[in-house]
């Protein structure tokens, strides 16, 4: 996870699909996936104080998530196996991209506030 000023920034995590839910796999088979999510620089308690809503885009369309950060004591392998962010399959970020669907060109944005 990077920080920038102090605030901790989302990643892009390359996964598969195996790693979904029983219900998932089945619709979705072995293709790759990617996944974006946020750990927060601090303990669970800490983090829950917090939301943030991803956003991943390209072409005139995007897709977003609004979760509670996890705890950057939380591994990055335990967030990606417990599904708890955006996921997006690999043909659709390609399609999100255009053009050939050859490269990936996404707009990776969101916003994190303090809840009340």
């Amino acid at each position: 996870m990077k920080e920038v000023g102090g605030m901790p920034m989302m990643g892009i995590e390359p996964g598969c699909a195996r790693k979904l839910s029983s219900g998932l796999t089945t619709a979705l088979g072995m293709a790759p996936v990617y996944m974006a999510f946020l750990r927060f620089m601090g303990d669970e308690d800490e983090a829950r104080q917090f939301s943030y809503s991803p956003e991943v885009g390209g072409y005139v369309r995007k897709v977003i998530w609004q979760g509670v950060p996890r705890s950057i004591r939380d591994g990055h392998r335990k967030v990606r196996d417990s599904q708890d962010g955006l996921i997006i399959q690999r043909n659709m970020a390609l399609f999100f991209s255009g053009g050939g669907r050859q490269e990936l060109k996404l707009k990776v944005a969101g916003r994190i506030w303090k809840e009340q």
